[in-house]
């Protein structure tokens, strides 16, 4: 599966659940929007910080 992002800076949280739809799901969606906000914030820091 590749990667969905319909607009940079936009996190479709339930784009998995097109496919299922359970709380599972939900909670794994969760996640996942979590770890890309998390990345995507990593990589806008300058340089020197932490």
């Amino acid at each position: 599966m590749g990667t969905f992002i319909p607009v940079p800076g936009l996190i479709y949280a339930s784009a998995l659940e097109l496919a299922a739809s359970c709380m599972e799901i939900a909670v794994v969606s969760g996640r996942n929007a979590a770890l890309l906000i998390s990345t995507q914030s990593a990589k806008k820091k300058p340089s020197g910080e932490v």
